[in-house]
């Protein structure tokens, strides 16, 4: 029996853009707490389609070497070569699997020194108190996650309308989130 010839995710999102250059990805962080992290991509073929043509969901915990500091990145990976995988942009037999995420290596029992995070330094520091003027977008964020695909679609499309960056940011000034919830409220109210 032949073993398959791995080839990473990096390699296979190339090939991907090359093949569809009006294609998207998208990813979204589900979960993230001290203990793990959960990351969904989806990728569309054509970036004008309403649905993804392949999902991937990811799981990292916060442990071993790597992981500590660089969980949500390496989550974020592992579900983009998920999706790619179920698009069939894979080996045959060769699905995401430990060897390609490295659990074992990044969940390894004494980590080395790794550099420092600057997305880490951030978390921390929104931690604390937040700059005069912005606000925890979270609530919202969750609100949105818990949507029905359908729903999420239309209110995505508001959103887009209102030129908001997509992923919502975590923080913003006061008054934009206020005006973000109530075209979200005018939207699913207008749906029900």
């Amino acid at each position: 029996m032949a073993k398959f010839q791995y080839e990473d995710v990096d390699s296979r999102l190339h090939r991907f853009w090359e093949a569809h250059p009006d294609g998207r990805v998208l990813t979204q962080l589900l979960h993230h707490d001290e203990q793990r992290v959960v990351v969904r991509a989806e990728i569309w073929r054509d970036g004008a389609q309403m649905l993804p043509d392949g999902s991937g969901l990811a799981e990292e915990v916060r442990a071993g070497r790597i992981n500590e500091t660089w969980a949500v990145e390496n989550c974020e990976t592992s579900a983009v070569g998920r999706a790619l995988a179920n698009l069939g942009m894979s080996p045959k037999g060769a699905r995401p699997s430990t060897t390609e995420m490295g659990k074992k290596d990044r969940q390894a029992s004494e980590p080395p020194p790794v550099p420092p995070n600057p997305v880490k330094a951030a978390r921390q520091a929104l931690a604390g108190e937040l700059p005069a003027g912005l606000v925890d977008t979270s609530a919202l964020r969750d609100r949105l996650n818990g949507l029905a695909p359908s729903e999420r679609g239309q209110v995505r499309a508001v959103l887009e309308a209102m030129q908001v960056a997509l992923p919502i940011p975590a923080t913003m000034e006061a008054d934009t989130l206020r005006d973000l919830e109530a075209a979200v409220d005018r939207e699913l109210g207008e749906n029900q």
